[in-house]
């Protein structure tokens, strides 16, 4: 019984010490938070704001006019006159010692010109009025009551063919057109193609007398013999 009370007054006084020791400790950090001093920052200053003043440009002053001088007068001048390209070119100065020269009462030069030369004339032979063909051995003979066709014969047909043949350089018909028929093409035919065969021409010449192809006309009348 004396030994637990014993054990129970060792806690008692344990417990006692470590409760004492708790509240050293807390008086201690009281102590030494209140020993520590706080230092607070001070606040940034607050800008104030300083008028500067700034001079003003003086105002520049406005120059007087100055007299202008008066304008050059410039005497009138007489227009130009326009140039007229039909005008025949002005005459050049003509010279006072030219010979055969007369001088009149009044003072001028009349100049003795030389008189105009002719055109001279082209060397070659001389020119001649062109021509046509001319028949050689017609035309009576190129198409004869003889030629009537048979068939026209029997229905008896009439009628004048005109025509006109192209005369080459040498005098041959070279080909034979109707112009004007008769009526009749077996008419027609026929005279172009005795014409073609029979005729004969003297060519055609220019100016310069040399042989050229022509043109020839004339004209056919058929018509049934009695």
């Amino acid at each position: 019984m004396a030994y637990l009370d014993h054990n129970h007054s060792h806690k008692r006084l344990a417990g006692v010490t470590g409760v004492a020791l708790v509240h050293i400790v807390l008086a201690l950090g009281l102590t030494a938070g209140l020993a520590i001093n706080y230092v607070k920052e001070d606040a940034p200053p607050t800008p104030v704001a300083t008028f500067i003043p700034v001079p003003l440009p003086s105002p520049t002053e406005t120059p007087e006019p100055t007299e202008r001088a008066e304008d050059p007068i410039v005497p009138p001048t007489a227009p130009v006159r326009p140039v007229n390209l039909n005008d025949p070119p002005p005459l050049p100065p003509v010279p006072d010692d030219l010979p055969g020269d007369v001088t009149t009462p009044s003072g001028g030069t009349v100049i003795e010109l030389p008189p105009p030369t002719l055109p001279l004339q082209p060397s070659g032979p001389p020119l001649v009025a062109p021509r046509g063909p001319v028949p050689a051995n017609g035309p009576a003979g190129w198409v004869t009551t003889n030629d009537y066709p048979r068939i026209a014969l029997t229905r008896e047909y009439e009628g004048t063919v005109r025509y006109q043949v192209e005369v080459g350089a040498n005098g041959r018909v070279q080909l034979c057109q109707v112009v004007a028929s008769s009526g009749h093409d077996l008419l027609d035919r026929e005279a172009c193609e005795k014409i073609e065969r029979r005729a004969r021409f003297r060519p055609a010449t220019d100016r310069y007398g040399e042989q050229v192809p022509g043109t020839y006309r004339g004209s056919v009348s058929w018509q049934i013999p009695d």
